[in-house]
């Protein structure tokens, strides 16, 4: 029998989830503005009013070698007609 599946369990697979999401809305908006280069994105979460906020946040970047912006970001190439690829 499976054990029961604790708070941090839910909380972690929550986050998972809407940080998944807020990351294919961010890439998502760029393919439609037809953005052709590199951008880092990256997750940032603190407490507010006693709740706790997860927030993505991105930054275009110029070229790929280019150190990436925060410890916790992915660095994806995004080209228009074709899709989105992980750079790092």
């Amino acid at each position: 029998m499976l054990k029961p599946v604790t708070k941090d369990e839910k909380l972690e697979f929550t986050l998972r989830v809407q940080a998944d999401k807020a990351k294919d809305e961010i890439l998502w908006e760029l393919l439609e503005e037809k953005y052709n280069g590199f951008v880092d994105i990256w997750p940032e979460m603190y407490k507010k009013k006693g709740q706790l906020v997860l927030e993505m946040k991105f930054l275009k970047v110029k070229t790929s070698d280019e150190s990436v912006t925060n410890e916790n970001s992915v660095r994806y190439h995004v080209l228009p007609g074709k899709g989105v690829k992980i750079i790092k």
